[in-house]
């Protein structure tokens, strides 16, 4: 997993009109691209799918804070390895 799967995450799946490379890794979601409550529950939920693991729904505004944040909190949760790298 890289930040820039993640930010191509957030762009697909929140269908915006901007680019994933045009998001910086500190960027704030939320005050920068308008993260709402629908977009953060539909970003876990492709965060879940991705990377099979589960975030709690009172870790979701401390987690979708920026792309920093979503991959430690990816690496955390898997060890370092997604389910991308370990081939499933």
């Amino acid at each position: 997993m890289t930040k820039n799967e993640i930010k191509d995450l957030i762009v697909r799946t929140l269908k915006l009109s901007i680019r994933p490379e045009d998001i910086s890794d500190g960027a704030s979601l939320n005050a920068d691209i308008g993260l709402d409550s629908i977009n953060a529950l539909e970003l876990a939920t492709a965060l879940e799918e991705k990377y099979d693991l589960t975030i709690d729904d009172n870790e979701i505004y401390k987690i979708l804070t920026s792309v920093d944040s979503i991959f430690e909190h990816v690496n955390l949760k898997t060890g370092g390895k997604s389910r991308v790298q370990i081939g499933l």
